[in-house]
């Protein structure tokens, strides 16, 4: 009894300081020359401790690979990267990488996350993603989650 209490505490504490931000990706499917939309959510832990997870319409989740933030001219600039991905433009096509770079904002009310997405190989690592080197620029989400 005493551990499910605990089990309890620790699940609610977490809930309790990530942000889900519930937002669009969009991204183009050169293919079809069409520009597709996701409805799509992105949990983010607080002081970023812990893991930042997009989910998708249907309740599916990928948790990223890493994630980091940097501070340049009082812009707040994160990388999300997801590895070893099936590529959604190309089902066909070998797993792929996702990177996420953009801004955030936080103020006492609201929580926005909005910038571009880039596709690479399927073992990107960490040096790659910081020059995006080897990337291509797909799309671009926006995230956004109300402060309570």
């Amino acid at each position: 009894m005493k551990f499910t209490l605990s089990l309890f505490t620790l699940l609610v504490s977490f809930n309790l300081f990530a942000v889900v931000a519930p937002g669009k990706v969009f991204y183009l499917i050169p293919q079809r020359n069409e520009i597709v939309k996701r409805d799509m959510s992105l949990s983010v832990p607080a002081r970023g401790e812990g893991d930042v997870v997009l989910i998708s319409s249907s309740g599916s989740e990928t948790k990223a690979t890493d994630f980091w933030t940097e501070e340049a001219n009082g812009r707040k600039v994160f990388y999300v990267l997801f590895s070893d991905l099936k590529n959604p433009t190309d089902p066909n096509s070998p797993s792929i990488s996702m990177v996420f770079v953009g801004t955030y904002l936080r103020g006492g009310n609201l929580a926005a996350y909005y910038g571009d997405i880039y596709f690479g190989g399927a073992d990107s690592t960490i040096e790659m993603v910081k020059t995006l080197n080897g990337f291509k620029h797909v799309g671009g989400f926006a995230f956004k989650s109300d402060i309570k």
